[in-house]
């Protein structure tokens, strides 16, 4: 079995858990305007849910936070965190796209010449940088690095804030489990 079928194997275990992993951080956020002590926070997070992309979601929390006056005794504390911690996301943003929304090939390139390999296994293709050297992004390497700091600006989210309990979801965004038909019988 070629190599690159390895690599795509594990590649597509990473990219599991990169969504996972992305979903846990962003529901983190939306939790936190209850955590940071906002007295509207269903209107806040039924806002963010609202909005178009995750950037936009966690620009949009950071704005909130910055420009809230005092809400309770250690705000200053937890609001630089929580800035800290949602800018951490924000980085991270360019690079999840990219590998998320990379085209995936595969190649077994030989030099002519010297009959060494040029590009061996599982590579996504960046689709926005047409004439860079950034172009082929080599996988699974670049997933597991990626993941782990994913890893590490949800343990910063967890600082500041606690995964939204299921009936939290409900309550807000009005959704009933085995209900998306509408049919409430």
């Amino acid at each position: 079995m070629p190599r690159h079928h390895d690599e795509w194997l594990k590649t597509e275990i990473l990219f599991g858990k990169i969504v996972v992993r992305w979903g846990q951080a962003m529901g983190l956020v939306y939790s936190l305007p209850e955590e940071m002590g906002f007295p509207n926070f269903a209107a806040i997070r039924l806002g963010l849910a609202q909005l178009n992309g995750d950037g936009t979601r966690l620009t949009h929390m950071r704005k909130l936070i910055e420009h809230e006056p005092k809400l309770f005794e250690d705000w200053k504390d937890r609001s630089v965190q929580a800035i800290k911690a949602l800018q951490s996301l924000e980085r991270l943003i360019p690079e999840r796209d990219a590998l998320i929304h990379g085209i995936p090939v595969s190649s077994y390139k030989m030099n002519p010449g010297t009959k060494g390999t040029i590009l061996e296994g599982a590579y996504l293709v960046q689709q926005h940088h047409w004439l860079d050297p950034e172009r082929y992004v080599k996988v699974p390497e670049i997933a597991t690095k990626h993941l782990e700091k994913i890893r590490s600006a949800y343990e910063s989210m967890q600082r500041v804030a606690l995964p939204m309990l299921f009936e939290d979801w409900e309550t807000t965004f009005g959704f009933v489990p085995g209900r998306l038909d509408g049919d409430n019988s």
